[in-house]
């Protein structure tokens, strides 16, 4: 992870001061905050708590780039998202779209937890915003779409955006948890079942924002 996320971005970083370039803007992680949340979302104020190797590379990166540009007149902008989603989107969300196309059960239609996501339209307004504004300068920001969507809905606005509708199963989280630990499989419990909140209003005053796209606006037309 450090050869893919940290060694290159500080190669890019100090390529970008010597090229004069006026403002970097760097891609870190959410989960440079933590990996789950209990009752109360990430601030941008809280402490870190990188808890897996990418998280930690990503960490690492963000602590050199500020050393790197510390003191020069070129501008560094953080941005820490969490998973961002669109039609054609990979990770978590390609596994999850494919089980939508293919008309296989999900067993997640029990599952009323809350999670921060944004959308590939948001998170690129986001990123064209802070190219030139004054007050992104030199921030750390934590972005989202500013909404919280339980597992189960985020399932089913990968239906509306893919238009097919999901086959979700009603399904004990508690169980779920239970059988998805009992195989080793920690992380995906805490994805599908855990809460992982991010406080973006801050960011969205700061710059002036507003989403442009609200996945609530999609969902209530079902």
């Amino acid at each position: 992870y450090r050869m893919a996320n940290t060694i290159p971005t500080l190669k890019l970083g100090r390529d970008a001061l010597d090229a004069g370039v006026r403002r970097f803007i760097f891609v870190s992680s959410i989960g440079v905050n933590g990996t789950e949340t209990f009752g109360s979302p990430y601030k941008s104020s809280d402490l870190v708590a990188p808890h897996s190797p990418y998280a930690v590379s990503k960490y690492e990166a963000e602590v050199g780039l500020n050393s790197l540009f510390q003191g020069t007149d070129s501008e560094l902008v953080i941005l820490r998202p969490p998973l961002i989603y669109g039609v054609d989107a990979p990770g978590n969300f390609a596994i999850i779209k494919n089980l939508v196309e293919k008309g296989l059960p999900i067993p997640v239609g029990g599952i009323s937890n809350k999670r921060s996501f944004i959308a590939l339209d948001n998170f690129i307004s986001l990123v064209v915003v802070c190219m030139s504004h004054p007050k992104a300068a030199n921030k750390t920001l934590l972005i989202s779409d500013g909404y919280d969507l339980s597992t189960s809905d985020f399932v089913r606005l990968i239906g509306l955006l893919i238009s097919k509708k999901p086959y979700l199963v009603r399904a004990s989280p508690k169980i779920m948890r239970f059988l998805l630990y009992l195989i080793g499989k920690n992380k995906i419990a805490q994805s599908l079942l855990g809460d992982l909140q991010i406080y973006s209003q801050d960011t969205f005053e700061l710059l002036d924002w507003t989403p442009v796209f609200n996945p609530f606006v999609v969902l209530s037309k079902t």
